[in-house]
């Protein structure tokens, strides 16, 4: 194949890419969009370029019609194309991926409602003492919703009261992933090392809380170095 060829199906492949690329964004922007106005602006993005994306594949059949035949580059390149954009038209495409937008976005609204049910049970029974009903409800709001820091602190308080250190610091891991500066998570977590014994685990952990919190360096400090502030006195998140 000629040098000239070569660059030409190079230049077609990496502009072939740029769509692909361009597509894929703009699928992502409208799975993630949250509300109504996230949504209709993605979804009007995504329309006009698949319009263009229409109108010149019209342009191109045309001209490939009154020639009466079409290159082995172009077939290709309208095959490529047909597969990833056009196998349905641009408005039934565009229907079809705001309609999973909003459902997505409605089944988080449930997830959430959900979880939120099962936390305030969860809340009642670790307030009454119940600490194993406590647990499995939280287990439940924690099925629904996993990116709550709220959900994980309060999970580990209260296996904490269940002496299970393994999975306070399981809890306390999680919560810090999502909040790395969660003050609870930090504390509960140096408690849980303190109570297996790591003490030098615990002693980062409690001065990586005071760095991070200077101001509530005293709540801190009796929580987990004196052993001031016993599990049973700290609160449980009733945040959202």
């Amino acid at each position: 194949m000629p040098p000239s060829q070569l660059q030409t199906n190079d230049e077609d492949f990496e502009e072939f890419l740029t769509k692909v690329d361009t597509v894929g964004d703009l699928v992502k922007k409208l799975k993630e969009a949250s509300t109504a106005d996230e949504v209709n602006s993605a979804a009007h993005k995504a329309d006009a370029y698949l319009k263009k994306q229409q109108s010149e594949r019209t342009k191109i059949n045309s001209k490939n019609n009154s020639e009466g035949e079409a290159s082995t580059k172009d077939v290709l390149d309208n095959r490529k194309e047909s597969t990833l954009l056009h196998t349905m038209s641009p408005e039934e495409f565009m229907k079809t991926v705001t309609e999973d937008a909003k459902k997505r976005s409605a089944e988080k609204r449930d997830r959430k409602a959900a979880s939120d049910v099962f936390k305030k049970e969860a809340n009642v029974a670790f307030r009454s003492g119940d600490y194993v009903k406590a647990l499995l409800l939280y287990n439940r709001a924690i099925d629904e919703v996993r990116d709550s820091c709220v959900l994980y602190t309060n999970r580990a308080l209260t296996n904490l009261h269940l002496e299970c250190y393994t999975k306070v610091l399981e809890d306390s891991k999680s919560a810090l992933r999502i909040n790395p500066a969660s003050i609870k998570a930090l504390v509960y977590k140096a408690r849980a090392h303190r109570a297996l014994g790591q003490l030098e685990l615990a002693e980062a952990c409690t001065l990586e809380a005071v760095n991070l919190h200077p101001h509530h360096k005293a709540f801190i400090t009796h929580a987990v170095l004196k052993d001031l502030l016993s599990p049973d006195k700290m609160k449980i998140n009733d945040q959202k």
